[in-house]
């Protein structure tokens, strides 16, 4: 099950999946994070999920 994998080789994972495109916005609204809790946790404590800066609407 992915719950085994390590936390770090998860978000890694996501990184690849996600584009920087999506997540222009907010990392917390992605599909990804609305998986389960623990995708959501992944993602909200991943830094590399909060680099991507929008400048529009």
């Amino acid at each position: 099950p992915i719950h085994r994998l390590p936390t770090e080789l998860l978000s890694y994972i996501f990184l690849l999946a996600i584009t920087p495109r999506g997540l222009e916005r907010d990392p917390s609204a992605h599909p990804l994070a609305r998986v389960c809790s623990f995708w959501r946790a992944v993602i909200l404590d991943t830094p590399a999920f909060w680099t991507t800066i929008s400048n529009g609407p």
